[in-house]
């Protein structure tokens, strides 16, 4: 009986998350349109520009929400594991908003500045000292990624199917992003559309997809167990 009634939530949840998608490719393409037929002005798409640092806002908003719900501790160890990692890569998120990776080269700290090439690491004239530094830093940056996940377990396609609000959103909040990602890299800047065109384009979705994940957030916070378990018949 309780499997049935979980595969009736699942069904009804797919239909939610398909027509949720459907509606945020809908609205995409409308504001792909509108983008495209008013471009934005310049002073307000521009580096460091109004569009950008409210983006930066939502990043940091996102992170200090994450990471504060997550030391309250009152979700669990998985839930507390989960919302720690949404914060981290809010907080990855913010600082490459600010190409804050270019403060970290030797132009910035001098002989403690770190390249991120393969031959600033092979090349015997780095101090080791520097090297073991940043390979350090590097190594905590990855454990800060991959360890809450280890704990958490999430199962993200199983949420989806479910419609769970907060996965939803945080996948919306992605494809947002990875639609401005498309717009300017892989077919602005000059290669297919003009780039004071997809400057704005990609701005807006990036925009877009850091509001959403804010609202991701949110939910989470909510509902931050993102882990389903299909329960036994007894």
């Amino acid at each position: 009986m309780a499997i049935a009634l979980q595969t009736v939530q699942e069904q009804t949840g797919a239909r939610v998350a398909v027509f949720g998608s459907s509606s945020a490719v809908l609205a995409s393409v409308a504001c792909l349109g509108l983008l495209v037929l008013f471009p934005l002005p310049h002073w307000l798409v521009r580096e460091y520009g109004p569009v950008e640092l409210a983006q930066a806002g939502a990043w940091w908003v996102s992170a200090a929400v994450a990471l504060f719900s997550a030391g309250l501790g009152r979700h669990g160890l998985r839930g507390r594991a989960l919302l720690g990692w949404l914060g981290v890569l809010s907080v990855l998120a913010f600082a490459r908003e600010f190409d804050m990776h270019e403060s970290l080269n030797p132009e910035v700290l001098g002989d403690w500045g770190v390249r991120y090439r393969a031959d600033w690491w092979l090349d015997a004239a780095t101090p080791v000292a520097v090297k073991l530094l940043w390979a350090s830093a590097a190594l905590f940056l990855v454990v800060g990624v991959f360890m809450p996940l280890l704990i958490a377990r999430p199962h993200p396609l199983r949420q989806l199917l479910v419609g769970h609000p907060a996965t939803v959103v945080l996948g919306l909040a992605v494809a947002a992003m990875a639609m401005g990602y498309v717009m300017d890299d892989l077919l602005g800047r000059d290669q297919f559309i003009p780039w004071t065109m997809t400057e704005g384009i990609e701005e807006s979705f990036e925009l877009i997809g850091a509001v959403l994940w804010f609202a991701g957030i949110l939910l989470a916070v909510r509902s931050p167990m993102l882990v389903i378990h299909r329960r036994r018949e007894a």
